[in-house]
């Protein structure tokens, strides 16, 4: 570190400060925030430490950081919220429900949907009724063989 740049005392400049909460406002994360403004891990360390610490400018800059961070992904969740593209949307109830429909159970759901749509668009009501019926009385995760359809119900076209 240059004498003449932390000549106040401060082990960061107030120039890293705004360059790190400007991109951090952008919703980047913090440790490319802190590499791209010349920060190292143990320079961060040590700011760390003196916030904790209740040492000032550093603790109400961190807690500023955090407030850039937490804007910036309201920000891209109402841009996700706000699009008419329905994958927009679909990703933002990924992202805050990740319980319902992130991983397989969403992909299952998924793929449960779309065999309901193709089948219901492939064939008459009365088929894609039984097919319905049958869907909703077997566990696929079940062990058990599939029972063979009869010969007539195994037509589907």
């Amino acid at each position: 570190m240059p004498d003449e740049e932390y000549e106040s005392g401060l082990i960061i400049t107030v120039e890293e400060m705004g360059s790190v909460a400007e991109v951090l406002g952008l919703g980047i994360p913090r440790s490319f925030a802190l590499e791209a403004a010349g920060i190292s891990k143990e320079r961060y360390h040590n700011i760390q430490q003196l916030a904790r610490e209740g040492e000032e400018p550093y603790k109400s800059w961190l807690e500023g950081c955090g407030q850039a961070e937490a804007q910036a992904k309201v920000n891209h969740l109402t841009k996700l919220a706000e699009s008419p593209d329905w994958r927009c949307r679909d990703k933002l109830l990924q992202i805050t429900h990740p319980e319902l429909f992130s991983g397989a159970d969403a992909e299952h759901e998924k793929t449960y949907n779309w065999m309901l749509n193709v089948i219901e668009e492939e064939t008459n009501e009365e088929t894609f009724e039984r097919i319905v019926r049958r869907f909703a009385s077997e566990d696929p995760g079940d062990e058990a063989p599939v029972a063979q359809a009869k010969p007539e119900e195994a037509e589907l076209h």
